[in-house]
């Protein structure tokens, strides 16, 4: 986030909560839950997919952190391929919410949207993803 004099400045969630379209900490949790069903542990489709998911994840949010730190030049470079790595991340997220609908009836993938109509919603449940998989993997 940039102050008016465009400084960086300290991310604040409780700022953060009251923006349109956020998604908060418990709610992120809440869809990683709704995903994580004991039906779909030992499903090898599943399984691709959330890889899938985990894999455009973590390359998206390595984009939008690094997009905090560039130069308007750097950043005008850079936006065409930051937009294709959110597209397919959110095309790996839909395609994940189909298959549990599915194979289970699970229809957790309304709670984030669409994402035509939420992009920023979808990125940021990207981070949540993210952070998940570090507090897991710890």
């Amino acid at each position: 986030m940039k102050n008016n004099s465009g400084a960086d400045k300290m991310f604040n969630y409780s700022t953060y909560q009251t923006l349109p379209d956020a998604l908060t900490f418990e709610q992120a949790l809440a869809l990683y839950n709704q995903i994580h069903i004991p039906e779909a542990e030992n499903d090898a489709d599943f399984n691709e997919l959330w890889q899938d998911v985990v894999r455009s994840a973590v390359t998206y949010v390595a984009d939008r952190n690094q997009w905090q730190l560039m130069t308007t030049t750097e950043k005008a470079a850079f936006d065409h391929r930051r937009t294709l790595d959110h597209n397919s991340y959110m095309a790996t997220v839909v395609a994940l919410g189909r298959y549990c609908n599915r194979q289970w009836q699970v229809d957790w993938l309304p709670l984030l949207g669409t994402p035509e109509q939420n992009r920023k919603r979808f990125g940021d449940f990207a981070g949540y993803l993210v952070l998940f998989g570090n507090l897991a993997a710890r």
